[in-house]
């Protein structure tokens, strides 16, 4: 106990003789240090519980006894807690965390690799919208061709009102495209003068 207290005094110690910055930066490190590692404690603590939870299950469909069950409901008790321990995680620090991460990265490259990324992300985003506007397009002509359908009225109602649905998001898809489209082109002008 004595070493543990001597080695937190050291560095204490050290901390003491560091300028104001370098404690709020040190603090600050320490502190997201802590948060990292207790958001990651808790997940592990809940997957160990429900490993424990589902052996537990399996040992008591094996073998239905007043045993088993107990500890069946131990294990569930103990997956809840694990589940609330979870929840009361501040996701907004994950985020930030994430953000900042992101930041950092943008940084460190070169201004023609993000220009390359913004490229990249905006080509995923159009090619999947454009896949949405494509298949809601053609869900209509392929309901038409299949001919068992006929026989199953129910289901080629529910199909039909489904492709009306469709029909009334793709506006809305097809207008999702144009912008995605509009603010990669003007995306790029603007980095074309950076």
């Amino acid at each position: 106990m004595t070493k543990k207290n001597n080695i937190l005094e050291e560095i204490q110690k050290q901390r003491n003789s560091l300028s104001e910055d370098t404690k709020a930066a040190y603090d600050k490190a320490i502190e997201e240090t802590f948060n990292n590692t207790k958001n990651k404690a808790a997940i592990f603590i809940y997957n160990e519980a429900a490993d424990a939870y589902k052996k537990a299950v399996d040992n008591y469909n094996a073998d239905p006894t007043d045993y088993n069950n107990n500890e069946m409901i131990s294990a569930h008790n103990k997956l809840n807690l694990s589940f609330d321990e979870i929840k009361k995680l501040d996701i907004s620090e994950f985020l930030t965390s994430l953000y900042n991460k992101y930041g950092e990265f943008l940084d460190s490259i070169t201004p023609d690799k993000i220009v390359c990324l913004f490229n990249i992300i905006i080509d995923v985003l159009v090619l999947s919208s454009f896949l949405s506007v494509l298949s809601i397009m053609l869900s209509e002509n392929i309901i038409n061709r299949i001919g068992f359908l006929e026989k199953y009225p129910r289901i080629l109602n529910l199909l039909k009102l489904r492709n009306n649905i469709n029909k009334k998001v793709s506006k809305i898809y097809l207008l999702m495209h144009f912008f995605i489209i509009i603010f990669g082109i003007l995306g790029n002008i603007w980095m074309f003068f950076i």
